[in-house]
């Protein structure tokens, strides 16, 4: 399912955008919205770990917050995040170019326009192009290919990241890796992160892959990998 986020320190437009959004797209969301930047990093952070498809962001919100310091944020920290501007200052338009982003929205929006966005955005998220995990290591910058990692398991200040055609090791930390992974991606325990999509089995304490690994599931976070596992096996169908 899609998840879209909307940032606006005032309500009316807040309300307009989301009843834009609601008339336009044809896709099953779930829509967050927020009055702050900083209340839409906190979301990020500590409730759904990056797991955002779209932010529709206001570029002055107030009390001397910046949109456009906001999009380059997310950018940096959750760069498959696809961004759309809305305005209803016509002369913000060429700071815009200052970060990556979509689509460029003026106030009053029109149905047309938003639908133009969002089209873009999804056809942005839905690209042909192989999605790549970028780390840095030893001096070098890896570029690996998301589709091909099975599971990746933390070893004190490095990861090992096992994928298909064996494991790579490099430092760098489990939550911050996960924040740059798509949805089918969890974190089923302290010290390991699984791809759903070469899952077999959910045991009591474990899932097993196509190739019969076994990654442990922690007895406290087991409810809710189970609940995430059975959404994502219930978006698949």
């Amino acid at each position: 399912m899609l998840r879209i986020a909307v940032c606006d320190d005032d309500e009316t437009s807040l309300q307009a955008i989301k009843k834009l959004v609601a008339q336009t797209l044809k896709e099953e969301y779930v829509l967050t919205s927020f009055h702050s930047g900083l209340d839409l990093m906190l979301y990020l952070s500590e409730q759904v770990k990056g797991r955002l498809d779209i932010a529709i962001l206001d570029i002055d919100l107030g009390e001397g917050q910046n949109g456009i310091e906001l999009a380059k944020r997310l950018n940096r920290d959750y760069p498959r995040i696809k961004i759309i501007f809305c305005t209803g200052f016509i002369e913000f338009s060429q700071d815009v170019y200052d970060s990556e982003a979509v689509y460029f929205l003026v106030k009053p929006i029109k149905a047309e326009k938003m639908q133009n966005a969002l089209s873009r955005a999804l056809l942005s998220l839905n690209t042909g192009k192989k999605e790549t995990l970028q780390l840095k290591t030893e001096g070098n910058i890896l570029n690996l290919n998301v589709a091909e990692i099975r599971y990746i398991e933390s070893l004190r200040r490095q990861i090992s990241i096992v994928g298909e055609e064996g494991a790579l090791t490099c430092y760098a930390k489990l939550s911050e890796v996960l924040a740059k992974l798509p949805f089918n991606f969890i974190r089923c325990h302290k010290s390991y992160i699984v791809n759903l999509n070469f899952v077999q089995a959910l045991g009591r304490d474990e899932f097993v892959l196509s190739r019969g690994e076994r990654v442990p599931i922690s007895r406290a976070q087991y409810e809710e990998v189970k609940r995430a596992f059975l959404s994502y096996l219930g978006d698949r169908l």
